[in-house]
């Protein structure tokens, strides 16, 4: 009987970590929706790894904060249950209701094209980062660290490429031939540099 009592225990422990669990990985992935609030901006960025890597957080967003939303899900009911008298749960409760909204703002700007519904949308994440800290507490922390880190090393990229790109004129190989016809007929519309580099692309 005890060894049975003992195992019934250690399996209400693996479970309680696995959901738990869950909510950690749904702060990560609201980290990466969060994320793309700052990125969006550098998809116009001249250089092509960072374009890529706001690309590939825009092509996240969408399939992160529905995931995030159906681990915050199976977390909170277990939690519920379970411990419906622990302290987090009614920071839980307040951090799932603003992201349930956000993702219905969401949802809903692809229905109705209104710009106020993305305004709304962006605060409301701004909003849910002090709640969800209250209740995540370190594990949020963490997150918006790796965040930071990606924002660093974007920021260095986009300042490495700027100061190659000051060192001449710099073409893209798919532009080559028509600077060349533009050139040959004086119309380049450029200062000549005599530091004229031809790559494939910015990077």
């Amino acid at each position: 009987m005890e060894q049975l009592a003992k195992g019934e225990i250690a399996l209400r422990i693996r479970i309680g970590i696995l959901f738990n669990d869950m909510g950690t990985i749904a702060v990560y992935l609201g980290a990466v929706c969060i994320s793309l609030l700052w990125l969006k901006r550098k998809l116009r960025s001249p250089s092509k790894i960072v374009r890529r890597i706001g690309k590939l957080f825009l092509t996240l967003h969408n399939y992160s904060g529905w995931a995030a939303l159906i681990f915050v899900c199976a977390h909170g009911i277990y939690f519920m249950l379970v411990e419906i008298h622990d302290q987090h749960i009614y920071s839980g409760i307040a951090s799932f209701i603003i992201m349930l909204t956000i993702a219905g703002y969401g949802y809903s700007i692809r229905k109705i094209r209104n710009k106020w519904m993305r305004v709304i949308h962006r605060c409301l994440s701004i909003v849910w980062i002090p709640v969800l800290w209250i209740h995540a507490g370190w594990d949020l922390i963490f997150a918006a660290i790796l965040s930071l880190v990606v924002l660093v090393l974007v920021i260095m990229v986009e300042k490495a490429m700027e100061r190659s790109h000051s060192k001449g004129a710099w073409i893209p190989i798919s532009n080559l031939n028509n600077y060349r016809r533009l050139e040959m007929r004086g119309f380049s519309g450029q200062r000549k540099s005599p530091f004229l580099h031809v790559v494939r692309g910015y990077a």
